[in-house]
């Protein structure tokens, strides 16, 4: 059975270098950029059937990161922000997964 079938299999997974360079190891990811400081985008090579699928993004490396968040979710694409403690934006380097239906 092909893996966009499967239910509560990722459906997309990759890591983004700080400054929004996608790593290798991902996976149904096209692409990935750094829109501003602490702004990344990623593009799915297959889009997803609405905008209702789960994401979910963590830091890789940075102790003074405060939070990320999903700043905008699209059916092509997620884009993520990040801040450190005092609320102001940072780059750091996250993996994003994504899961639903596609």
């Amino acid at each position: 059975m092909a893996v966009d079938m499967i239910k509560g299999t990722a459906k997309g997974y990759c890591r983004v270098a700080g400054d929004g360079a996608l790593q290798s190891g991902s996976f149904n990811v096209a692409s990935s950029s750094k829109q501003g400081t602490g702004f990344f985008r990623v593009v799915w090579n297959t889009d997803f059937t609405n905008t209702l699928y789960t994401s979910s993004m963590v830091c890789e490396q940075s102790s003074a990161l405060g939070n990320i968040q999903v700043r905008a979710i699209a059916t092509t694409h997620l884009d993520s922000q990040s801040f450190d403690t005092s609320g102001s934006t940072q780059d750091a380097a996250i993996q994003v997964s994504a899961w639903g239906d596609q």
